[in-house]
């Protein structure tokens, strides 16, 4: 199963465990800091590297690339992110089959 492939990467590499726990106190990861402090060797094998995105998730922590995206999500789900979806009733155009278009 992944989840003990995860168990044994986050064993091998104390890198990895190192960063659930900075991620689970800020709600998220940046990408540049899982990448600096990853060593090479575990950033090479991309197996080992989704393994450690999914687990990630699992774990409710977001990899996002700036830290204004997580803070304007959460402004976004303070507010309500159910946004009623108006039909858009602009212009609609169409080409007659005898027109070309370059």
């Amino acid at each position: 199963m992944k989840v003990s492939t995860i168990a044994t990467v986050e064993e091998k590499h104390p890198s990895v465990r190192q960063l659930v726990e900075l991620g689970r106190g800020k709600g998220y990861l940046l990408y540049d800091e899982i990448y600096e402090m990853l060593p090479d060797e575990l950033v090479s094998v991309t197996d080992d590297l989704d393994e450690i995105y999914i687990r990630f998730g699992e774990l409710g922590i977001d990899v996002i690339d700036r830290p204004e995206r997580h803070q304007n999500r959460e402004n976004l789900e303070a507010v309500g992110g159910d946004f009623d979806k108006a039909e858009d009733t602009g212009p609609e155009f169409r080409l007659h089959e005898q027109e070309k278009t370059n």
